[in-house]
């Protein structure tokens, strides 16, 4: 507690990611991408350790299989019920350029503005995987809600806030497949999709 406050909210970030991963799913996916780096994270020693001693070696030992396990389970944890696929998207790297995130978003704006009076802002986060899969986590503004919470100083305050939601794709450039999960049902991917 006597930490800086930013250093007490990257560790929070970090023990957040650390029980998201705990889990069982959470252990295989650590496991698969530990093995794609050539790094064993099963045996003896860890059999006898559970999901949480997992997860928290890999933070202190493995920092950037951790920061990609923390990535790739945003993806791998998102309910199939809000998934679409396509297939038939030209085979080649997508544009990652601030400015192609910067109107992808827009566009998503766009989109729920005119469709649900929600997305004011948006911002577009990417990551790329095995060379060839691109993630694209969309963060549209929702509606406007009143929080109730605690200051840094200990007092009560209640604040106007609109949180983000996610609409995520991921989009495969080998293949040319892109898979997109946005709550709201299929409409909503459909018109996203287009």
């Amino acid at each position: 507690l006597e930490l800086p406050e930013a250093t007490r909210r990257e560790i929070g970030r970090d023990f957040r990611a650390a029980s998201d991963l705990a889990s069982p799913r959470g252990s295989v996916l650590l496991i698969r991408l530990a093995r794609e780096q050539g790094v064993d994270l099963t045996g003896p020693q860890w059999r006898s350790s559970n999901g949480y001693a997992r997860a928290l070696t890999v933070l202190l030992d493995y920092p950037a299989i951790f920061e990609e396990a923390r990535n790739v389970v945003r993806w791998e944890f998102l309910p199939r019920s809000s998934m679409d696929k396509r297939n038939g998207l030209p085979p080649m790297p997508p544009d990652t350029s601030p400015e192609a995130l910067a109107r992808f978003a827009a566009a998503i704006s766009e989109y729920y503005l005119k469709e649900q009076d929600r997305g004011e802002y948006c911002q577009v986060e990417h990551f790329r995987r095995n060379g060839h899969l691109h993630y694209f986590f969309a963060y549209p503004s929702d509606y406007l809600r009143t929080m109730l919470g605690y200051e840094d100083d200990g007092e009560l305050a209640r604040k106007d806030w609109k949180p983000a939601f996610e609409v995520v794709t991921a989009f495969d450039e080998r293949c040319g497949t892109v898979e997109l999960c946005a709550e709201g049902g299929r409409k909503v991917r459909s018109d996203l999709a287009a």
